[in-house]
């Protein structure tokens, strides 16, 4: 039930992507791009959320895993909106960008797992485990 709940989360993104490749334009081709950028950026973060929800999980014995998923998707979705979509496009500053990235996500990873867990993550943990999600998802999002 909750790959459910994470597929139904992701489906208004991929319907988004789908929209904008429709080829009913002057331009059959002029929404493609922008399709395949979205599939690939939600692929990217769904890689990075079963990377780090599971590092997690696994660490955190006894976690409410559910609710770390969901809540490991709804700070990756913050992130990306926050970071990539507001502040890339003013600075132009990937590694500034990928920096701050990794450290807000591992501070909410703690939280999370705190919140989810009795035994949480620490803050080494969860700066290992954001390294590794956030190379995951930039390499994926960096092929597309």
């Amino acid at each position: 039930m909750p790959r459910l709940r994470i597929a139904l989360c992701a489906l208004p993104f991929l319907l988004t992507g789908t929209l904008l490749a429709n080829p009913v334009s002057l331009d059959p081709t002029s929404g493609l791009a922008n399709g395949i950028g979205i599939a690939a950026v939600v692929f990217a973060l769904a890689a990075e959320v079963v990377v780090t929800s599971t590092a997690a999980i696994l660490i955190c014995r006894g976690a409410q895993r559910p609710q770390v998923v969901l809540a490991f998707a709804v700070l990756n979705a913050l992130s990306y909106t926050v970071f990539i979509r507001m502040l890339y496009p003013i600075t132009g500053l990937v590694l500034l960008i990928e920096l701050l990235i990794w450290l807000v996500e591992a501070g909410g990873m703690v939280a999370i797992t705190r919140r989810f867990s009795e035994k949480p993550l620490t803050p080494k943990q969860a700066l290992v485990i954001s390294a590794v999600g956030n190379l995951v998802s930039f390499i994926i999002g960096y092929g597309a």
